[in-house]
């Protein structure tokens, strides 16, 4: 959800098979984090990304979610959007800290 509009950017509570999520764990490291990739459908040209949520060791608190990066389009050649930078993303591109409050 976008939190200066209040849009829904992205919702899965309707999925029902786990081939269908967009986000699926690739890895995770013993007490680090964890690393995801994105995959979405063929209205934003089966765009890709991965990213990471890691652990912050001295406080149990935060993770930081980092090291966004786009996969290379499949098939660049027929996507309405010309640029994958164009296609419509809702995952952040930078680095952030999330604290969770008590």
């Amino acid at each position: 959800m976008d939190l200066i509009t209040s849009q829904v950017l992205y919702d899965d509570l309707m999925v029902t098979n786990f081939e269908d999520y967009k986000i699926g764990l690739m890895s995770y490291g013993n007490n680090i984090g964890y690393s995801f990739s994105f995959w979405d459908d063929e209205a934003h040209c089966y765009n890709s990304a991965k990213f990471a949520l890691l652990k912050n060791p001295s406080n149990p608190n935060q993770i930081t979610y980092a090291g966004f990066e786009y996969y290379e389009l499949l098939d660049a050649s027929g996507c309405q959007y010309g640029q994958q930078q164009n296609i419509p993303m809702f995952l952040p591109k930078v680095t952030l800290t999330l604290t969770r409050q008590p």
